[in-house]
């Protein structure tokens, strides 16, 4: 699951919520490209919440009304609480930024060779650059999609194929 947005607060009195979604092409939103949203009511533990409309607003705002969410008590449970999306299956919505923040703690190889713990990113163009610590030095490493290997999140390794020479520009 990777988070994309919070629950920002009620609208007028029709149970519909705003929230924001840190999502790509955010105006072609729809229940079809969306059906559902994952809320964390708990730390660790994902709620579907089948979404009944959906409606951009602007500034990454949508005005949403959950199905059998009717009461002003349920909608109190539900503010500000974070709001998750799979990333298989929704790699058109998850923005870049949302991505990068489900790989921070992963360990960054080059190719078989540990490179260090990727512990930040500064989100720059044209590529965020990560934050990578090992050793006590601190390296950045551009996040350039086409140097991915392969990304094996059960054991928090994120395998690049990075230029030679990367890391001797201080040398």
């Amino acid at each position: 699951m990777v988070k994309i947005g919070k629950i920002l607060k009620k609208k007028g009195f029709d149970n519909e919520i705003i929230i924001s979604l840190n999502i790509k092409k955010a105006n072609n939103v729809s229940t079809q490209t969306i059906p559902f949203l994952f809320l964390e009511l708990l730390p660790g533990s994902k709620v579907p919440y089948r979404v009944k409309k959906i409606k951009y607003l602007k500034n990454n705002q949508f005005q949403v009304l959950f199905d059998r969410v009717d009461e002003e008590s349920q909608i109190q449970q539900l503010l500000q609480k974070d709001i998750y999306l799979p990333q298989k299956g929704n790699e058109q919505l998850v923005s870049q930024e949302a991505f990068l923040e489900v790989i921070l703690g992963f360990e960054l190889w080059d190719q078989s060779e540990k490179i260090g713990k990727i512990d930040d990113f500064y989100d720059i163009e044209p590529h965020p650059l990560l934050v990578v610590h090992e050793n006590k030095q601190e390296l950045l490493v551009p996040f350039v999609e086409d140097w991915i290997i392969a990304i094996e999140a059960e054991k928090r390794k994120l395998i690049m194929k990075l230029p030679t020479g990367l890391f001797d520009l201080d040398e």
